[in-house]
């Protein structure tokens, strides 16, 4: 059985290594007077900002504000629905505990008057302040993501 060919340049017998390359490079620079670049320096922080947050640390406090307000505005969205007589709640993300920078809060109608379906969107976008969000209709849902919505689904009081 034989080799299939290989791609690209075909390989010198005498050609230099990439460490040899570097090693006569940089002969060449010291021999003209000229100052070795430097491509990379270790990152130490000056005194100064020694204080100062990590970038995870500055992401989950950053997350923990919008979760924190995404909470809020549900519970608020919620309540203006039970005062209107929907029966809802929150699943995914923001129940379970997974919520994230990007996610949404989604909700779910569980009851509500004839009238007032589908008019439920501007009661939940006035609560919202810019977070987004879903509303999902339970009798709408098809099973497998039903059961599962109800599985976790939370109200206004365990919310908090």
């Amino acid at each position: 059985m034989s080799r299939p060919a290989r791609r690209g340049r075909p390989v010198k017998p005498d050609a230099l290594s990439a460490a040899e390359r570097t090693r006569r490079y940089r002969a060449r620079r010291r021999a003209l007077g000229l100052k070795p670049r430097v491509v990379w320096t270790p990152a130490v922080p000056p005194a100064s900002q020694a204080g100062y947050p990590s970038f995870d640390a500055l992401r989950e406090s950053r997350r923990r504000e919008r979760e924190r307000a995404a909470v809020a505005a549900a519970a608020a969205a919620l309540r203006r629905l039970r005062a209107r007589g929907v029966r809802a709640a929150v699943f995914g993300s923001l129940a379970t505990g997974r919520f994230g920078l990007h996610s949404d809060v989604d909700f779910i109608v569980l009851e509500c008057p004839a009238g007032l379906r589908y008019g439920i969107e501007t009661d939940v976008e006035a609560c919202m302040q810019g977070i987004p969000f879903d509303v999902a209709y339970a009798d709408e849902m098809r099973e497998p993501w039903r059961s599962r919505a109800l599985a976790a689904l939370r109200d206004e009081s365990a919310l908090r």
